[in-house]
């Protein structure tokens, strides 16, 4: 039985603990979840191989619209599944995607702040 409760998405909730616009929630969150020192590749990755780093785009898109953690966690899984499954150069040797932990604890400080509405 559902309690009835229902809870904001990821964007929302990022948006409002991290400052910022819900659409700009995707992207900032999309960053954050990138280790620091490969952000510079990223971006280069974003320009010369899109096709690379759009399952990752995919997964964040997920994200912000989901509402618990355990929608994350199994985010999280399917992109893992995807990468072994359908390896490429940018994500396979290069390591670039995004951290999967990083994005889980985002998750979980952002689902665990109080809701200011």
């Amino acid at each position: 039985m559902q309690s009835g409760i229902v809870t904001e998405p990821l964007g929302i909730r990022f948006s409002r603990l991290y400052g910022g616009s819900a659409e700009e929630a995707e992207r900032r969150l999309l960053l954050k979840s990138i280790p620091i020192w490969k952000r510079p590749l990223w971006h280069g990755a974003e320009k010369w191989a899109p096709h690379a780093v759009e399952p990752d785009r995919d997964a964040i898109r997920e994200a912000t619209r989901a509402t618990s953690v355990k929608e994350i966690a199994l985010i999280v899984e399917a992109l893992h599944y995807r990468g072994r499954t359908n390896p490429n150069f940018w994500r396979s040797q290069l390591g670039l995607r995004i951290s999967g932990r990083k994005l889980q604890n985002i998750a979980k400080a952002c689902f665990q702040s109080k809701s200011t509405t």
